[in-house]
Formats: C-alpha cells, sequence, structure tokens
C-alpha cells in the first residue's frame, strides 16, 4: 500500500485560524510576490 498523506479541508471558523490565513497572505503578497506594502501588524486581510 502507498504512503499516503491525509489532508483536512474546512472554513476557518476560529480566531485563530483568521489570523494564520492573514499572516500567511502578508508572507506571500508582500514579502514573496510584493505586491503590497508592508505594515507593522505583518498581517494582511484580504478584501
Amino acid at each position: 500500500m502507498p504512503n499516503r498523506t491525509l489532508m483536512e479541508f474546512k472554513v476557518a471558523s476560529e480566531a485563530w485560524e483568521f489570523k494564520q490565513i492573514h499572516e500567511l497572505n502578508y508572507q506571500t503578497f508582500v514579502d514573496e510576490m510584493p505586491q503590497h506594502q508592508q505594515n507593522e501588524s505583518r498581517s494582511l486581510i484580504d478584501k
């Protein structure tokens, strides 16, 4: 039987989940692909 990685997909509902999403957005769209301005919170909330 091949090795399999299980993944769980869910809609974010907890405050800590949204915080992680906003931090990931910042890393992606500010640090890696500079499409947005840097900010002190290092968080990017999608409009």
